[in-house]
């Protein structure tokens, strides 16, 4: 990128361009002691540890000719026989005879030549000879949903908001197994598979006033030329997506309502602290991450002496500050033995008082840091840029910063950086593909999908089966709704 000004180039260490925006800096070779570049082999690096899949366990054969296990993995299973194309022995003729200890076992899965299984109902009239009446069978609660059955209405919508397949794309996958049919008809296939998402949609947007923290966010979305905004609301274990026509505070009454007596975390910008004016009921954090950004960028003024000093003490301070904050966190959680902190996690083995005792350190050494990072903050040289860094810690209390040191009961998850930008990623990149939405079922479908799918992902569910069983509880009615709610309770 290019600098201007005399300024450095903004990237996305320093600014909030993505990374594919800037330049990726050209690593320097490592040399031998002979000043000659060591290439580096490809493969898996020094400390790399291997997958395998486990063979099946079988007394009667070597394990390695066993085929693998597919643990969890609902996949048809054919078994095949491969027999010798002769009955003799070919070295002296007589009569050969299986030995099935002996047998050799090969693997292979494959495509069947068709997904798509077409069926033809037909309901057979049976007349009464006294009274004439006509009757048939009762029909499979499935045929409810139409053409499409709801497992194919499921895969669909699970396509389309997970794999961000737009419509022209679906159509040619059914295509290819022998599928024609229109755009239309798929628009309103995939309406059918968001109206059925719509109890589980309902039941998290009434429940985001009641949640302890959020992290909120919102970017940019288009439908038909207009700008809209999708905003994203991160609960502990769930995301909410809504498409509004605006992002101001009226967009946060709106969801939260004024009964919210949780924590926001937010990006500081104009437009995130204009509702902290207007609702004084909303409590916040900015997100740190995103002060560390702008503090790097006063860190790389190479010919601006004072700004490049003081961007990175105050990098310096916070760096420390995240440091802390991990280690603390992961001493909050339970010990768990099969979980690998790394080299770094100081605290690992410590168990009961010990490791309370621990935290209770760290926690006191952050708020030490937090009051020499307000210090050196205002501590600024008379340049514009410094200023503006300052005048953050003028105009607003510590603990707008500071939150997640102040409230440290509320919840050990709340951090000072940003964990809304993975949902906010899926959105972007489904717009990235699609170019938005074009009128207001497709920006309902956006939502419901795109929220299932985020809140099952975080809930390390399978959305492919959620929205199966709502599509079924929907249509068929054999089956009650299935709820993201279920494991916040």
């Amino acid at each position: 990128m290019i600098e201007k000004d005399n300024q450095p180039a903004k990237d996305s260490d320093n600014s909030s361009p993505p990374p594919s925006k800037g330049r990726y800096p050209k690593r320097k070779p490592e040399l031998d002691e002979n000043g000659n570049p060591i290439k580096g082999k490809p493969g898996a690096k020094k400390g790399h540890q291997a997958f395998h899949r486990k063979k099946a366990n079988s007394k009667n054969t070597d394990s390695a000719d066993q085929p693998l296990e597919l643990t969890g993995q609902d996949i048809p299973t054919e078994e095949v026989e491969i027999r010798p194309d002769f009955s003799d022995c070919p070295e002296c003729g007589a009569k050969l005879v299986h030995s099935k200890g002996r047998d050799h076992h090969f693997e292979q899965i494959e495509l069947v030549d068709n997904p798509l299984l077409r069926k033809n109902y037909t309901s057979e009239a049976y007349r009464c000879p006294d009274c004439g009446k006509i009757h048939y069978g009762q029909k499979p609660a499935t045929l409810a949903t139409g053409l499409l059955g709801p497992k194919l209405i499921a895969w669909l919508g699970f396509i389309k908001g997970g794999w961000r397949i737009s419509v022209t794309g679906i159509q040619k996958i059914l295509a290819t197994f022998g599928l024609s049919v229109s755009r239309g008809y798929i628009s309103e296939t995939l309406d059918k598979c968001a109206d059925s998402l719509g109890p589980a949609y309902n039941d998290l947007k009434e429940a985001l006033p009641s949640q302890k923290k959020l992290s909120v966010d919102e970017t940019l979305h288009r439908e038909n030329g207009n700008r809209l905004w999708t905003w994203v609301f991160r609960a502990e274990t769930f995301a909410f997506f809504a498409i509004k026509e605006d992002r101001s505070a009226d967009v946060l009454v709106e969801c939260l309502t004024k009964d919210f007596n949780g924590l926001i975390s937010r990006a500081y910008f104009s437009a995130s602290r204009k509702p902290l004016r207007l609702f004084p009921f909303l409590k916040t954090q900015f997100y740190q991450s995103y002060l560390r950004r702008d503090l790097k960028f006063l860190a790389d003024h190479l010919e601006d002496l004072e700004l490049r000093e003081y961007g990175a003490k105050l990098v310096t301070l916070l760096n420390e500050l995240f440091a802390k904050n991990r280690l603390w966190r992961q001493l909050r959680r339970p010990r768990n033995l099969n979980d690998s902190h790394g080299p770094d996690f100081e605290g690992e083995d410590l168990e009961g008082e010990d490791r309370e005792a621990k935290a209770k350190t760290l926690l006191e050494e952050m708020r030490d840091l937090a009051v020499r990072l307000k210090a050196a903050a205002l501590d600024c040289p008379n340049k514009k840029k410094a200023k503006n860094i300052a005048k953050r810690f003028l105009d607003w209390l510590d603990d707008f910063y500071f939150k997640f040191l102040t409230n440290a009961g509320v919840a050990i998850d709340l951090g000072p950086t940003n964990n809304v930008e993975q949902a906010v990623r899926l959105v972007v990149m489904d717009l990235q593909v699609t170019q938005g939405t074009r009128s207001l079922k497709g920006r309902i479908r956006s939502e419901r999908l795109w929220t299932v799918i985020a809140s099952c992902a975080i809930q390390l569910r399978s959305p492919f089966e959620f929205i199966k069983d709502s599509v079924r509880a929907h249509y068929c009615q054999d089956r009650e709704y299935p709820s993201l709610l279920e494991k916040d309770k």
